[in-house]
């Protein structure tokens, strides 16, 4: 959106600032929406990273193995009204956001069982998201492209928000004084839980306009902050009396 933009662009104008979108979409897709911020964009779950503008692919895994998984996703989606297919460079995704409950449920079963023989002593896993079945091999993950970015070294505090079961693999791998934000209130293994989206744009938006003020405006600002709730291992907020 037109907001987020913005906001990206007044976090990258802060000096020190390093911004970095990590994202399960393809390349061109990243490209299109912020092409021309100055940002480090990795595509794929982390298949690709794009520094200064350049893109490059961080792994040379063969692709042979979609061959067959493509033809079990063809036949399936040929049967499945509202389902689709992404293939992506090192993955295959089965959308069915638009299949009633009922056929998705039938239809996700029979493709995890003819699956399970491709999938059986490879490199390739299936992983199941919002209402999306996902093939790739299991070291392409966001974490694996956080901890590659950490070991550039030079970070002093590290922020980290995400809202998709992918993200898990970033909170994990990030150093644990890290600030790890979780967008819904599900369990996660971040250390904080933001409640929507709109929450993490008003946040990233005072961040992005954080100036040095003295103590007490610092006390007043924060009482029109978004509600972010440390969380316990166990989900529960962090303090609650029983």
């Amino acid at each position: 959106s037109k907001k987020l933009l913005r906001i990206l662009k007044r976090l990258i104008r802060v000096p020190g600032n390093e911004v970095m979108i990590v994202s399960g979409r393809p390349k061109y897709a990243l490209d299109a929406w912020f092409k021309s911020l100055p940002v480090t964009l990795v595509a794929e779950h982390g298949a690709w990273i794009r520094n200064r503008g350049v893109w490059s692919v961080r792994s040379d895994f063969p692709t042979d193995w979609k061959e067959p998984l493509m033809h079990i996703l063809q036949i399936a989606t040929e049967r499945t009204p509202g389902a689709l297919i992404e293939d992506k460079t090192f993955s295959l995704v089965w959308h069915y956001r638009n299949v009633t409950p009922e056929l998705a449920y039938i239809r996700k079963a029979g493709i995890m069982h003819d699956a399970e023989k491709f999938l059986r002593d490879s490199e390739i896993d299936v992983f199941e998201g919002h209402q999306v079945l996902e093939f790739k091999p299991r070291f392409i993950t966001k974490g694996t492209a956080a901890k590659q970015k950490m070991g550039e070294g030079g970070h002093d505090f590290i922020l980290a928000i995400g809202d998709d079961y992918t993200d898990e693999d970033l909170f994990e791998a990030l150093p644990p004084g890290a600030f790890t934000i979780k967008v819904g209130l599900t369990s996660s293994k971040a250390r904080y839980h933001l409640a929507t989206v709109e929450h993490v744009l008003a946040f990233i938006s005072q961040l992005s306009k954080a100036v040095p003020e003295p103590p007490a405006a610092l006390t007043e600002d924060a009482k029109h902050e978004p509600d972010v709730k440390r969380r316990d291992h166990k989900g529960d907020p962090a303090g609650r009396k029983p």
